[in-house]
């Protein structure tokens, strides 16, 4: 008989055990993805930022000229880049690339 009860009692605890591992487990997810979403939220608006500055600055009309685009890389976008990388939590690195369409070639901005 007491086999029969210590074994109940084993089946019940494991049980129990497994259903507030699983509670625990779904709390730290939960707070991790929040965690993700937030800076994914973070850098979504860095990059509307980046281009809500590309549209202030670039000419579409001046593109083809030498040394236009080159100028605006080097003169704001890449210490505006760098900037917001060391500004910006887990951010390694950010790459803006001009779609060769406009420029005619491919040109990009790299920070970091």
């Amino acid at each position: 008989m007491a086999a029969i009860v210590g074994a109940t009692s084993m089946h019940r605890s494991m049980k129990s055990i497994e259903a507030s591992a699983r509670e625990n487990l779904l709390e730290k997810v939960e707070v991790h993805s929040g965690n993700i979403s937030n800076k994914l939220i973070i850098y979504e608006n860095t990059n509307n930022g980046i281009a809500q500055l590309l549209k202030a600055i670039i000419k579409i009309a001046n593109l083809g000229e030498e040394g236009y685009l080159q100028g605006h890389i080097d003169n704001t976008l890449d210490p505006t880049i760098r900037r917001i990388i060391q500004e910006r939590e887990d951010c390694v690195g950010m790459y803006v690339a001009f779609d060769h369409q406009f420029t005619g070639k491919t040109e990009g901005g790299l920070g970091g």
